[in-house]
Order: structure tokens, then C-alpha cells, then sequence
């Protein structure tokens, strides 16, 4: 490539700094949001295995029981001598200002053998603070770092509420571990099961235990309702649970990245029409095809490392934002998760960087070739330029076409969640190619009201828009995928949440919901607690179900077992059912499964199941799949006789009431919470469930709003830098009608015009586009990442969006060039050099 082309690529883009600058901001901020989205995953999955092994130490299992361990099995665990064990109690608590904190109770003596994190880096716990561990009540530790973020120190007392009760703490010692963890108070665990109300009972109990025919006779020796699982489990079944979410998110993202790549298209395509005429003239002092070709693509390369770099460093930044919303949404819909710090690996980096100039580089590549065959006869006849741009569009539509159609054949092939997501793309980018021979039928219809309304200047705006679609058209195009890819996503999270607000207004058909008070993994319920509510005069029926989780080789799975009339049967809603009739074949001893798990299984009504149980492995009929919008692997659900028959639990998870007609509800709710004087209950009626169920809903779509609003502002500062260089580069133009006596005014009304038809055609283009996108996103991607059904249904207010985006976008971009434009002396516009 010889140094001309170099000099003459880089005193153009000297010469449009701005250009060059909004060039540079699409490519940062794409690379920027797959990078922060990708170290954000990275971060909670690290931060969860560090947790891990600050809280496992040396543990190689752990023993668990929904609802808590008596005391007396860890007793008879260490008469038996099987294994070096610990116990343990776990429980958050809150702070006088609001903050949430894990309680951990530990037994010192037995801690100490398994050297977990925070034990091994504690110098300045000496005995005298052990000794006040053991005897003072309510003495706890805590690290420098939690204490320093809460503004504690030694001696403090620290009030903390837990069940509706206040406590009070003193914090007698700090430990060090450089391992971030959530913010952790650690007591004794007599200390910890008095604070938490768990008189008697531990939340695990860790072991070491190397040797595998014993754990195979500690799993034999163990009764039915504890699960014995090792710390390799519960990772893999974290990852296992988040995959599909961390999926969908990935996809979002690259969604991001998508939308940058075709503003990067539409910033070097209008780079190289703006530069035709200097091409012709290379073309005619010598230069190959060839070395331009080289020239543009060199163009590129070199946008593409330096927004890389940016975007990159603008993702670690980025990053630290979307790891804190992703831990939340963790903790709130999966599973416990430490506080997470943003971990850097040099992989992730590369990667984004590598996707980004990946996507510079691909995207520029047709404007290079069209660079390349600029002819020097195009120096002289720009008419010829737009008659080419006029071919250029019609083989574009038909490119288009095909593109749309091999999407459709994609997505009718393929069933796995990568075929959805290459469909989507297809769609795109046929719709996107479309766009541009849109343009000149909607232009013509304009034209021909401009005229009958306002005359012959009515007519001019888009007769200008189509006479220029070399230009027009790509800047009509990348606006179009802009929008519709905010309406998709728009539509997609409010279809989701529509249906998943329709499902439980239909599921909570119980009056109060009654479970054991307390955050996290919920204490079970004595079955006896049930006939005491029952004997209630304003009861009319009480329900009940027992939720039970199974470690398994595929994740976590879990097992509702009911007990319920056959009004509260008739709100499950089927997605496929055999022909028998469902409550019969419920009470007979078959199962039915959530969507989720059949979908994920590959299974269907009529199939047969496999678990585990405590008495081996049991095959059940599949009489049924029913709709569930839960997180995880699935559900199975049976009747609670049968799952009694396995697992030999009488107890329950929550308990059903049904009132009475004109019953006091409050009246009840007070009644209800003194029938239980050992286990702290917790009451709801159903309208505060469906509310508490939504805002853990929204919380989970948090990170997916940030990602839609994030392309949205990439594409909204792509599509502005397009058309205000798109109506920058017509200052010659300008000039000439200034020139034959358009005054000021009517010179912004024909700029501010021009930019809103083209906003407009975009816009109402992207309406049925994004709609399009909206259904792949619902009904086929994230049915096949969570095996959900999704009631597809369009908004008016996500439809009507649009257009408005990219209206606001034109018009935005237009104000600047009319008000230069009109300041603008006629001579200095037609000036040639």
C-alpha cells in the first residue's frame, strides 16, 4: 500500500474529527457492553467458587436438609467417628440501617481442622478473644472490611432485626481474609441459633472425606431427608442453573455489539461515499484497485484496534456496574451470592477486543470493495453514483430476501438455542437490506403531499432524500436496526412479565400464605400446624405443599409435593397433557412437570421419569406438562401421599388457607402467627405475594433493561452521527438553494424536514421489524434457553416507541446542520477550495 493512500485516508479523517469521533463511539461502546457482560458472569461465578472455598476450607461434602439438621445427627455423626465434621448455622439479619448481613454460627474447636480462609488469616484473634467468643452472649467477629464499610468497631453494639425481633451484637475481633465475601458476622453457634430462632438445629454440617466406599456408607448410614453433595456439586449446579440466564444475556449483549457493527458499516460506507471523488482521482494518478482496497481496509483496522482498546477499558468500567446488578439478581432468583469483586482475566480482554476489530473489520468490507471499483468517470457524473446506488439497492433487497428466507429455514431446522439466535440474525440483516429500497415508494407518496400541501418546497425534502440514497439509504438502514432492536427487546421483557404477572394471578388462588419466617432456605412446617389452622372458625380449607431440591447429575431439581382440592388443581395450566383426566391420574400416583424440565429433557406427556429417592431410583408417568415460569432445571410435582410413600417427610413448606366469605383478614393473620410458638411464621395474603413475586421478577430484568438501554444509546449516537454528517456533507447543496433565494427559515424547514421523513420511514419500517425480533426473542429464544411458553402480544406503547426514537434522532441531528447552514454565507458554501 503506498504511502498516498495512507496520507489521504488520514487527512480525510482529520478533517471530519467529529465523524471520526462518533465512528470511534460505536465501535467503543459495543465491544464495551460484551466485555462488561462477559467479566460480570466471570466475577459471579469466581466469587461464588472463592466463597466456597472460604467457607468449605478442606471440606470435600457437605450434608444439607431442607428445613434445617437436628442438633442430635451431628451428635450421633461424632460418636460414630465416620469423619473429621463441623457444624454450622447460617441466617442473614438486618442492620439498623438497612443492611443486609450473614450471620455464621461455627463450633471453634471443630473449625480449626478444616483451615477455612478467614480462620487461617486471623492473627490477632488470641484466646482471650476466643474465650469471650464462647461465653460472652451475642459476641461476634466480623473483617476489617465489613466493619469498615458499616463504621464499626471493637466494642460496638450492634442492633440487628430478624424475624420481625431486635437483637443486639457486640463485635468483639476482626479477622482477615483477603477473599471478598458478603458482609459476615460470625458468633458461636449457640450465639447464631439464638439471634436466628433456630433453637436446636444446624444449617449443615461439612466434613472431610477422601475415602469413597465411606462416603457411600455415610450415605447409606444418613436418613432419608438429608443430602449428602460435595463442593464440586454445588459449582457445577450453579452453573448449570445460571446457564440459560447467562445465555440470554450473552446473546443481549452481542445483540450490542450487533447494532455497533452496523453503525460501524454505515460510519465507513458514508465515509467512502463522502470520498468517491477522491478515489476517482487516485484512480486516475495510478493507483490499483487493490491499493485502495488495502487503503480502506487499513482505514478500518486501525479504528477498529484503537475502539477496541477503548472499549475494553471502557468495559472493566462498565463492568463493576453490571456485576453489581447481576449479583443481586443472583441472589434473589438462584442462590446465595458473596460479594462479588470484578476479576480481570487476560482472556476476556483479548476476546472483546478480538470481537470488536473482528466486527470493524467484517463490516467495512463492502464499502472497501465499493471504494475499490470507484471509476474515475463517477469524478465527473455524480448521476451516475446514484443510478449505481439504485442497482446497489435492488441487489440488496433481493440479498435481503434471501437472507430472510434462509433465516426462516434456520429456525424451522434447528431446535437448539444457537440456531434461534443465528435466525435472529439473518432476520436482522435481511430486514436491514430491505430498508433501503423501502425508501423511494414512501418518498414518493411524501413528495406528493408535500406538493399538494405546501407546494412545490412541500415537494423538495423528499425528492432530496431519494435523489440522495447512496447516502439516505444506508443512514435509513442502521437507523431501522437501531429501533427495531429496542422494540424487540422492549416487547420481549414485557411479554415475559405479562406473562408471568397472568400465571401467578392465577396460581395464588389461596387467601394467606403461612411459612416459616427468615430469608434464604425457609425452616419446614410440622404437618400438625395445619389441623391447628384448619380449626380456625373463619377457615373454609387449607392446602399445603412440601418443596424438597435434589442434587443431581443434570443440577439442582425439585420436587413439590401437594396437597390441594380440586379447585386449587384446576389453576395448573397445561402445556400438553395425556388423555386421561388429570386429577384422577394426580391422585393415582403419576406426575406432571413443569414446562422447564420437560423442555430441557426432552420429554412429553406419556413419557416416563426417573429420580432419585431415598428408597432408589423411581420411575414415574408423565401424565401432564404444566406451565411454571420458576428458575432452575425444572419441577417435578406429585401428590403428597405418593411422595410420602418415598421420602417418609411429613412436614410442609407453606401452607394454603382459604377463607370464609366475609372474613377479617387481618383479624386471621394475627390468629395464625400465635399458633406457633418454636418456629417465627411469616404471612401473606396473596395480593402481597403476587407483589413481593413481581419485584423479584423485575429485579431479575434489570441487567437485560441496562443492555437495551445501553444499544439504545449506541444506536442513538450512531444514527445521530450519520445523518449530521449526512447533512454536513451537503453544504455545497445547501449553498446552491441559498444561493437561488431560500431564506434562512425556509432552509431549516427543509433540513429539520428531510431528517424527520427519513426518522420517520425508519421508524415505522422498524415497527413490524422489531415486533418480528420480539417473537424470536420470546417464543423462540428464550423458550429454548428456559424451556418457558411466553403469551406473545404487542404494546402499543413499545410499537409506538419506535418511531418516536427515531424521530427524535433525525430531528435531533438535522437542528445542528440547519442552524450552520443558515448562518452560512451562500459564497462560503459554493466555494470549491
Amino acid at each position: 500500500m503506498r504511502p498516498l493512500v495512507i496520507r489521504a485516508g488520514l487527512r480525510s479523517l482529520l478533517h471530519h474529527p467529529w465523524q471520526l469521533m462518533l465512528a470511534l463511539f460505536g465501535i467503543v461502546m459495543g465491544v464495551a457492553v460484551v466485555t462488561a457482560m462477559d467479566l460480570a458472569k466471570h466475577s459471579a461465578l469466581v466469587s461464588f467458587e472463592r466463597a466456597q472455598v472460604a467457607l468449605f476450607g478442606r471440606a470435600t461434602h457437605r450434608i444439607g436438609a431442607t428445613g434445617g439438621i437436628s442438633e442430635s445427627w451431628y451428635r450421633r455423626l461424632r460418636r460414630e467417628g465416620f469423619v473429621q465434621s463441623r457444624p454450622l448455622v447460617e441466617g442473614t439479619v438486618r442492620t439498623g440501617s438497612g443492611k443486609v448481613v450473614k450471620l455464621v454460627g461455627i463450633e471453634p474447636l471443630a473449625e480449626r481442622a478444616f483451615a477455612p480462609a478467614w480462620l487461617g488469616a486471623s492473627p490477632e484473634v488470641g484466646k482471650m478473644v476466643w474465650r469471650r467468643f464462647l461465653l460472652e452472649p451475642g459476641a461476634v467477629l466480623t473483617s476489617r472490611r465489613t466493619a469498615a464499610e458499616a463504621g464499626w468497631r471493637i466494642g460496638d453494639q450492634i442492633p440487628v432485626r430478624v424475624a420481625g425481633r431486635t437483637e443486639t451484637l457486640t463485635l468483639i475481633g476482626f479477622y482477615e481474609t483477603e477473599i471478598a465475601t458478603d458482609p459476615v458476622l460470625i458468633a458461636d453457634i449457640a450465639t447464631a441459633q439464638e439471634v436466628l430462632g433456630d433453637y436446636g438445629r444446624l444449617s449443615a454440617i461439612d466434613l472431610i472425606v477422601e475415602d469413597r466406599a465411606r462416603v457411600e456408607e455415610l450415605r447409606r448410614w444418613l436418613p432419608d431427608e438429608m443430602e449428602l453433595s460435595t463442593q464440586v456439586t454445588a459449582t457445577d449446579s450453579a452453573r448449570q442453573m445460571t446457564r440459560a440466564f447467562y445465555v440470554n444475556l450473552t446473546a443481549l449483549s452481542l445483540l450490542s455489539l450487533l447494532v455497533g457493527a452496523f453503525l460501524i458499516y454505515n460510519t465507513i460506507a458514508f465515509m467512502v461515499v463522502q470520498r468517491r471523488r477522491l478515489f476517482a482521482i487516485l484512480r486516475l494518478l495510478g493507483l490499483t484497485r487493490r491499493e485502495i482496497l488495502a487503503g480502506v481496509l487499513g482505514e478500518a483496522v486501525a479504528l477498529g484496534s484503537v475502539g477496541s482498546l477503548l472499549g475494553v477499558v471502557a468495559g472493566i468500567l462498565l463492568g463493576r456496574f453490571l456485576l453489581s446488578l447481576l449479583a443481586r439478581t443472583l441472589n434473589d432468583v438462584y442462590f446465595p451470592l458473596p460479594v462479588a469483586e470484578l476479576d480481570i482475566p487476560g482472556w476476556l480482554l483479548f476476546k472483546g477486543g478480538l470481537l470488536g476489530l473482528g466486527a470493524t473489520v467484517i463490516a467495512s468490507l463492502v464499502p472497501a470493495v465499493e471504494a475499490s471499483r470507484t471509476r474515475p468517470v463517477t469524478l465527473v457524473a455524480r448521476s451516475l453514483q446514484e443510478q449505481h446506488s439504485r442497482r446497489r439497492v435492488r441487489r440488496s433487497a433481493l440479498a435481503g430476501t434471501a437472507f430472510l428466507l434462509a433465516g426462516a429455514l434456520v429456525l424451522a431446522a434447528g431446535k437448539e438455542l444457537v440456531s434461534g439466535f443465528v435466525a435472529l440474525t439473518l432476520a436482522l440483516l435481511g430486514c436491514a437490506m430491505l430498508t433501503p429500497a423501502i425508501v423511494p415508494p414512501v418518498m414518493a407518496a411524501c413528495r406528493w403531499l408535500g406538493f399538494r400541501l405546501f407546494g412545490p418546497l412541500g415537494a423538495m425534502p423528499a425528492r432530496s432524500v431519494t435523489a440522495s440514497l447512496s447516502r439516505t439509504g444506508i443512514a435509513a438502514a442502521a437507523l431501522m436496526v437501531a429501533v427495531a432492536t429496542t422494540i424487540g427487546m422492549a416487547s420481549m421483557i414485557h411479554n415475559f412479565r405479562d406473562s408471568v404477572q397472568r400465571w401467578l394471578t392465577r396460581r395464588l388462588d389461596a387467601d394467606l400464605y403461612v411459612y416459616a419466617a427468615g430469608s434464604g432456605e425457609r425452616r419446614p412446617l410440622p404437618a400438625a400446624l395445619g389441623e391447628r389452622i384448619a380449626a380456625l372458625p373463619q377457615v373454609a380449607a387449607v392446602g399445603s405443599v412440601r418443596y424438597r431440591r435434589l442434587v443431581t447429575k443434570a443440577g439442582f431439581l425439585r420436587i413439590n409435593a401437594y396437597r390441594l382440592s380440586p379447585a386449587a388443581f384446576a389453576t395448573f395450566e397445561w402445556v400438553e397433557r395425556t388423555d386421561r383426566d388429570p386429577w384422577r391420574a394426580f391422585r393415582r400416583g403419576e406426575v406432571m412437570v413443569s414446562e422447564a424440565f420437560a423442555r430441557l429433557r426432552g420429554l412429553h406427556a406419556g413419557d416416563r421419569v426417573t429420580i432419585p429417592t431415598p428408597r432408589g431410583p423411581r420411575t414415574f408417568s408423565i401424565f401432564a406438562v404444566f406451565v411454571d415460569y420458576n428458575a432452575g432445571r425444572g419441577i417435578v410435582a406429585m401428590d403428597r401421599r405418593v411422595y410420602e410413600r418415598f421420602w417418609r417427610d411429613d412436614q410442609v413448606s407453606t401452607f394454603w388457607v382459604y377463607l370464609r366469605p366475609g372474613s377479617d383478614v387481618e383479624q386471621i393473620k394475627t390468629r395464625l402467627a400465635g399458633l406457633s410458638s418454636e418456629i417465627p411464621l411469616e404471612i401473606r395474603d396473596n395480593r402481597a405475594l403476587l407483589q413481593l413475586s413481581m419485584r423479584i421478577f423485575d429485579q431479575a430484568f434489570v441487567v437485560t433493561g441496562v443492555l437495551r438501554w445501553l444499544a439504545t444509546g449506541v444506536a442513538f449516537v450512531g444514527v445521530f452521527s450519520a445523518l449530521l454528517a449526512l447533512q454536513l456533507e451537503r453544504s455545497r447543496e445547501l449553498g446552491v438553494l441559498r444561493a437561488l433565494g431560500m431564506t434562512p427559515g425556509q432552509l431549516w424547514g427543509q433540513i429539520v424536514a428531510e431528517t424527520t421523513l427519513l426518522g420517520g420511514v425508519s421508524g415505522l419500517v422498524a415497527m413490524p421489524v422489531g415486533t418480528l425480533m420480539g417473537w424470536l426473542l420470546a417464543e423462540v429464544i428464550d423458550r429454548r434457553a428456559f424451556g418457558w411458553t411466553l403469551e406473545f402480544g404487542l404494546r402499543s406503547g413499545d410499537l409506538l416507541q419506535g418511531p418516536a426514537l427515531a424521530v427524535a434522532a433525525a430531528l435531533a441531528a438535522g437542528l445542528y446542520p440547519a442552524w450552520k447552514m443558515a448562518r452560512t454565507p451562500p459564497a462560503e458554501a459554493l466555494r470549491c477550495e
